[in-house]
């Protein structure tokens, strides 16, 4: 997975007119060497997830993004999703979840971390997907909620995890109506008509290829 981020943000130092670097690491300005998500928004620029930081970058310069009270500079970013509408999402376990205001230029708290120590991660965001405007899946540790983004409200939709196998939830995927979720105890996919959840199965039979529709 690593190395796919390398050769994406490769590609994306290639395809950048005029761009003065091929590699971008700390010597460029970026906040911390390892990436652990990238996300290209509408306006071509490029955004960075780190170990030490959010980054944007223009194809010339890095830009350090954070928020107000600067608790995010030296956060792990956790997840890093840009939403139907062009807005980019970013969450730390520590700090919480995050939208960023283009108008000020800084990222704005929509979730506050947990109060008290969370082994469990159960209120952590590890991953997102827009559904539409009003609804963004958020996963979890041991859940698929759902975030209302306009008024902040969460709820919780259903868990991938019990007391013996706790899971977190690392990606979603959507294909017509059904979204499927990768979790470290396994995959499930979600059925928006029916709303309903289950594992995904495999079936023991000679695999049949696949041809998308053009």
């Amino acid at each position: 997975m690593r190395n796919c981020w390398l050769l994406l943000l490769s590609l994306f130092l290639v395809a950048t007119a005029g761009a003065k670097v091929q590699r971008l690491s700390p010597s460029e300005g970026l906040s911390q060497s390892y990436v652990g998500n990238m996300v290209i928004d509408h306006q071509g620029y490029l955004w960075l997830a780190t170990e030490s930081g959010l980054n944007k970058y223009d194809g010339y310069q890095v830009k350090i993004i954070s928020d107000s009270k600067g608790e995010l500079d030296d956060a792990m970013i956790d997840a890093l999703h840009m939403d139907k509408q062009g807005q980019i999402w970013t969450s730390s376990i520590l700090s919480g979840l995050y939208r960023y205001d283009s108008g000020k230029g800084v990222l704005e708290r929509v979730v506050a971390p947990p109060k008290e120590l969370d082994p469990d991660f159960a209120t952590a965001v590890f991953s997102m997907h827009s559904l539409d405007e009003n609804n963004m899946l958020l996963g979890r540790g041991g859940d698929v909620a759902v975030l209302n983004p306009k008024s902040g409200a969460i709820t919780s939709l259903f868990k991938v995890s019990d007391d013996e196998n706790r899971a977190l939830v690392r990606v979603f995927f959507q294909y017509q109506h059904y979204i499927f979720i990768g979790t470290t105890n396994g995959a499930f996919v979600y059925d928006l008509n029916s709303l309903r959840m289950r594992p995904l199965q495999h079936f023991r039979r000679a695999a049949v290829a696949y041809t998308p529709r053009m």
